[in-house]
Parts: structure tokens; C-alpha cells; sequence
């Protein structure tokens, strides 16, 4: 019998439409929720009528759990030699004029909770200053603070220092890093995935044994898949930590516990179930033997 959709019924239309729209709006909920997690821009100037020397942007580049690649790139307002101080490490720019400079720096993270995955959160703390070729002196200086990552979304704290009576000369940048909304949801996901499969997995095998069944080798085959799974799905998640989260402790632990009792109990059933039913079978009795005489009134002329 052939599938025609144009043969389907009223209501089935509207079940295949339903589940169509249904993927739409998933689609568009996820999108929202990606493009909803980027940070908008941070920037701050002077105070007015105080000219600014220098316009610093800072790009967060890539990031780990151990440390944080951030990309300044600054440009001269005036005709000045300058250095950017950013925690304690000076990179210094002569004949600058008004070209963009641009420099890379790894700031290690401070704070990190990766045992909480995928709540995790990681923290550190960036000081910036822009200083005198020559002098030494604070300078004024302006900035742009970019903080969207793909795959996470940052919070960040800015703390200035200025000079008495006089205009911004450090910046304390406190970034805070947490993985996004879909991020988050999906790996509960596929930790949700997990439970059931494992739980499927164990609860077939474990019908079969309690209903007095044998457990057939492709069921014992595709529990055991099962089993080689779970590690690749886990490490699916994006940004996964080592193993030994919580979430590792709540899922992937138990599930994988789960399936090798459900394998053993297979292989446990199959081998004792086996050899039940061959001691079972009725072996054929052989033909009886007819005497001598039998043979002779029987046998046809």
C-alpha cells in the first residue's frame, strides 16, 4: 500500500500541518534565544570638555576555561606616543599618529565553576590603563567594550578610576562569562535523551527476563549500542567539561550504569534461557525393531 498525501484525510492534514508549524516555531524560538544571548555594546567617553588622547576597543577573540583572549585595537586622537598598561603588561606604540594599533593579550580566568556545567560560570577581572611615551603620565582615553562569544554570553562591570579633579586614567573590566539560553537547553536535552534510552533500554531487557522469554542476540546487540553511545552523545554538548560534573554525576553516570545492567541481564538470560530449552527439547524416539517373523509376513511379494 503506497502513501498518497493527497489521500489523506481531513484531520491527518491538519496533524502534518500542526507538527510542520510546531518546527517553524522552533526554529524561530531558537533563533531568538541565540540572537537574544549577544551582548550589546558597552562604551564610555570623558567627561565634557576634556579631549580625549586615545579611543581603546576591546574585542573579546576566544575563550577557555583557563583564560580569555581579548583584542584592543586603539587609535591616536592626537599626535601622542603612548602605552596601553593592560594588567601590569605595557605594550607601547611610537609614531602612532592616528593609525589603528592593535594588540592581543590572554588574561587568565580567575574564578571558574566548571563543576556546575552547563550553569557554569567563569570570571576575571581587566585593568587598563593608557600612559605617556615619554612621561609616564595617565592619559585620558575613551572605550568600546564588545563582549559576545558564540556559544556564550558575557556580563561586564566596569570600575573607573580617575585622577583629583581631573578625567578617567584606569578602567577595572569585570567579565563575567555564562553559556547561553540554547545552550543550556540543550543540553539538558540530550541528558534527557540519555534517561530514556538508557531507561528503555533496561526496562525491555527487563520485561523480556520477568515474562519467562529468551532475550534474543539483536536485542542484546542494540542494547549494546546503546552503551557505546552515551559516551558520544555526552560529549555532543557543546563546550562539554571533562568528565565528572554534576550533570555527569545525575546523568551519564546512572545511564550508563543502567545500560550495562541491561547487556549483562541480556547475556545472563540468553545463556541459561538457552540452555533450558535445549534440555527441553523431546529428543525423536527411533522407529521400533520388528522381529524376524514380522519381517517376513510384512515384506511385500
Amino acid at each position: 500500500m503506497t502513501f498518497q498525501v493527497g489521500g489523506l484525510k481531513i484531520h491527518q492534514k491538519l496533524i502534518l500541518l500542526g507538527c510542520f508549524v510546531l518546527y517553524l516555531g522552533m526554529i524561530g524560538v531558537c533563533t531568538w534565544l541565540n540572537n537574544k544571548s549577544f551582548n550589546k555594546r558597552q562604551q564610555a567617553g570623558l567627561a565634557a570638555g576634556v579631549p580625549a588622547s586615545v579611543n581603546v576597543t576591546n574585542q573579546i577573540q576566544a575563550f577557555t576555561p583557563a583564560n580569555l583572549q581579548l583584542t584592543l585595537v586603539s587609535s591616536a586622537v592626537s599626535t601622542v606616543n603612548y602605552s596601553i598598561v593592560i594588567n601590569g603588561k605595557s605594550n607601547d606604540f611610537k609614531d602612532a599618529k592616528d593609525a589603528l594599533q592593535q594588540v592581543t593579550s590572554t588574561i587568565p580566568i580567575l574564578d571558574a565553576h566548571t563543576v556546575t556545567y552547563p550553569f557554569d560560570t567563569y570570571d576575571t577581572v581587566i585593568s587598563v590603563m593608557v600612559k605617556d611615551f615619554k612621561t609616564q603620565e595617565p592619559i585620558p582615553f575613551g572605550f568600546d567594550f564588545y563582549g559576545s562569544i558564540d556559544l556564550w554570553r558575557s556580563t561586564i562591570d566596569v570600575q573607573e578610576f580617575t585622577a583629583e579633579d581631573g578625567p578617567t586614567v584606569e578602567r577595572l573590566f569585570a567579565i563575567s562569562l555564562q553559556r547561553t539560553t540554547i545552550t543550556i537547553v540543550f543540553s539538558i536535552f540530550l541528558y534527557c535523551t540519555m534517561w530514556v534510552l538508557s531507561g528503555a533500554a533496561f526496562l525491555v531487557t527487563l520485561s523480556i527476563w520477568t515474562r519467562g522469554r529468551k532475550v534474543e542476540p539483536p536485542t542484546i546487540a542494540a542494547v549494546g549500542a546503546i552503551l557505546f553511545a552515551l559516551p558520544n552523545i555526552r560529549n555532543a554538548q557543546p563546550g562539554a567539561p571533562p568528565i565528572g560534573c554534576n550533570a555527569d554525576v545525575l546523568a551519564f553516570f546512572p545511564c550508563m550504569f543502567l545500560v550495562t545492567a541491561a547487556v549483562a541481564m541480556g547475556l545472563i538470560n540468553y545463556v541459561f534461557v538457552y540452555k533450558a530449552d535445549k534440555k527441553a527439547e523431546v529428543k525423536p524416539q527411533p522407529a521400533p525393531q520388528l522381529s524376524t517373523y514380522e519381517n517376513f509376513i510384512t515384506r511385500p511379494y
